[in-house]
């Protein structure tokens, strides 16, 4: 049997996330988000140098479940919602976690 895998592949998941409130008390929560699964050779390539990972593996997120509001008190959208939940620090590592668990498991599940 041949094995047989997409280049193109993406996968959606969960992305649990622990923050402060604005009283300074820890909160959990967590939102959907799709990712694309690139290749090595594609996250390592020199013309990429200059990108944020999350720049060329997030897809999207479930705006339902993450609400971020921004300077005009109005809840972002679209890709307004995508580039301020990545250059948030909090949201952006749990995004990365998210990322590189979702990819390890995938790889898990193959061998």
């Amino acid at each position: 049997m041949t094995l047989r895998l997409n280049t193109h592949r993406t996968f959606a998941k969960s992305v649990n996330i622990e923050y402060l409130d604005d009283n300074g008390k820890t909160q959990k929560g967590a939102f959907g988000a799709t990712f694309k699964i690139l290749p090595n050779t594609e996250l390592m390539d020199d013309s990429n140098s200059g990108k944020r990972v999350l720049d060329m593996v997030l897809v999207s997120i479930k705006e339902d479940e993450l609400e971020l509001i921004g300077a005009d008190g109005q809840p972002l959208k679209g890709a307004e919602l995508l580039e301020a939940a990545k250059a948030d620090p909090t949201i952006a590592n749990a995004l990365m976690d998210t990322y590189n668990e979702g990819v390890a498991k995938k790889a898990r599940n193959r061998i």
